[in-house]
């Protein structure tokens, strides 16, 4: 599910595990995680982010490190296929997941609200975390055009409309 370079480590995953790779030395992590979604995660400072089953990993072609124990309870609210369908990006020193739908409970475990389209900001520089709803995206796309240096655009799942739109975070 993942295929990316961060310094000079190849980092490659599937949903419940991941190794590095630095073109003499493959070394597995036999930690259980993995990247679970296609287009979840992303590359911000010398970094690669991305989501595992259980939250946000960061690794710098180290073991990753799991760095969103702040939103846990919105991580353990998305769905399967919330997960399996996330998109991330960046955006100046913020990186994004999308989870999909995701169910708020309280302590007795009954449902306390259900959180529609839900992605997690998480800016690198603050080491903090920033909840929103109503971002619907299939995939995430960060590029330089003639009047912003760090453009963040979404694409909607392919279910629905075909455009493109200019995220506003």
């Amino acid at each position: 599910t993942m295929m990316a370079n961060v310094g000079n480590v190849m980092m490659v995953a599937n949903e419940s595990n991941c190794v590095a790779y630095n073109e003499i030395l493959l070394q597995a992590f036999d930690t259980g995680v993995g990247c679970v979604s296609p287009n979840g995660y992303t590359r911000l400072l010398g970094k690669l982010f991305f989501l595992g089953d259980d939250g946000i990993y960061a690794t710098d072609g180290s073991s990753p490190l799991l760095i969103s124990q702040k939103v846990e309870p919105y991580i353990r609210g998305a769905t399967k296929a919330g997960k399996r369908g996330c998109a991330a990006g960046h955006k100046g020193r913020s990186v994004f997941f999308t989870l999909g739908d995701v169910t708020k409970r309280r302590p007795d475990g009954s449902t306390e609200k259900v959180l529609k389209d839900v992605c997690i900001e998480y800016n690198i520089t603050q080491e903090q975390w920033f909840v929103h709803t109503g971002v619907k995206a299939g995939m995430f796309a960060t590029f330089v055009d003639t009047a912003d240096t760090d453009r963040l655009i979404l694409i909607p799942p392919i279910s629905a409309t075909n455009h493109i739109y200019t995220t506003e975070f």
